[in-house]
């Protein structure tokens, strides 16, 4: 976020780590601006990294004040891209994501596979099946 400041206006700079799952794990300086907000991110200078961050990451205070960011969790209450959504309560959200995840286990289906996630890519159907 290009957020303009009056050359008065002190910033304070916060340390962090990205979020992201991926293999580089950057280190970030994060602007903290004097309503305490996130101003921009960037790539703190290290030997891994350099100081380089991915688009996404450079751009992470923008999706985290847009005005559509979602905010609750929402089922879809229609035919699929039909764009009806309901608001639903955390709990219902992970009770039925937990459920679509125990269902295909308590199947027989001797191929079943599903995603788990690694730190740097989905290892897929044999991490499922050596899971037992």
């Amino acid at each position: 976020m290009n957020i303009a400041t009056r050359p008065s206006e002190k910033i304070a700079i916060g340390h962090s780590a990205c979020p992201h799952d991926c293999p580089s794990t950057c280190a970030l300086d994060i602007e903290i601006l004097p309503d305490g907000k996130m101003g921009r991110v960037r790539g703190a200078d290290n030997s891994y990294t350099a100081g380089v961050i991915c688009a996404k990451v450079a751009r992470y205070a923008e999706r985290l004040y847009h005005p559509d960011r979602l905010m609750h969790p929402m089922r879809r209450s229609g035919a699929k891209a039909a764009g009806f959504w309901q608001q639903v309560t955390w709990e219902q959200a992970l009770d039925e994501i937990a459920e679509a995840f125990a269902r295909p286990r308590r199947s027989t289906a001797p191929n079943l596979c599903g995603p788990i996630s690694t730190p740097a890519r989905w290892a897929g159907c044999s991490a499922i099946r050596s899971s037992g």
